[in-house]
């Protein structure tokens, strides 16, 4: 924590204001990942005297950097073993006589799940030419898939190292995994449930 003697002032305060919109707009607005913006505001709050060093050197969370350490790790030996597909084309093979609604919803919970284990963008590069496999062995239009691959892949809401802004507000939040799973993983069921009753009627499968 700060000392009162390190307590920014008035000037401090609101040139910190100014970094954080500006970090907050340029990845509303698209125009640089949010990754990428944090990383210069927080650098900009250091470049402009706004903190010292030591002091963002105390406000990093290694339990966060922890975490990213290992779900990094994790995404890359779920590409590299091949256990994304694997799983992909088990769950082929346990419903490939099912109907293609068991089949869509199925593949919707699988890829909603590994999203909350590896990030939602290797998520979706994964699965995508999966999707369109499994689409085209069981006769339903393939871009069906790829769209139930866009709402899965985004259903990282159980677990804090899935998306960027949920590991940011992590640590200043004081939020533990089992926080995140409370109240996200009933959302991803939740999720699940309505597009897998939604989109069958609506695509007339």
């Amino acid at each position: 924590e700060f000392s009162v003697e390190e307590l920014p002032n008035l000037k401090a305060a609101n040139l910190s204001i100014c970094i954080f919109m500006a970090v907050v707009l340029s990845a509303a607005f698209g125009l640089v990942p949010i990754v990428i913006s944090s990383f210069f505001g927080a650098l900009a709050m250091v470049v402009t005297n706004v903190i010292t060093l030591p002091q963002a050197a105390r406000a990093l969370d290694h339990k966060v950097i922890t975490t990213i350490a290992a779900a990094l790790a994790l995404g890359v030996a779920m590409e590299a073993t091949g256990a994304a597909t694997y799983l992909a084309n088990l769950i082929l093979s346990i419903t490939g006589t099912a109907s293609p609604t068991i089949v869509l919803s199925s593949f919707f919970l699988l890829v909603a799940l590994m999203s909350n284990i590896i990030s939602t963008k290797t998520c979706a590069v994964l699965f995508a030419p999966i999707g369109l496999h499994i689409g085209a062995e069981i006769g339903v239009d393939p871009r069906i898939f790829a769209i139930t691959i866009v709402f899965a892949a985004n259903c990282a809401f159980a677990t804090p190292f899935a998306y960027q802004t949920s590991l940011l507000v992590m640590g200043p939040g004081s939020y533990h995994f089992k926080d995140f799973f409370k109240v996200g993983f009933p959302l991803v069921i939740l999720i699940w449930l309505v597009y897998s009753a939604f989109v069958p009627w609506y695509y007339g499968l």
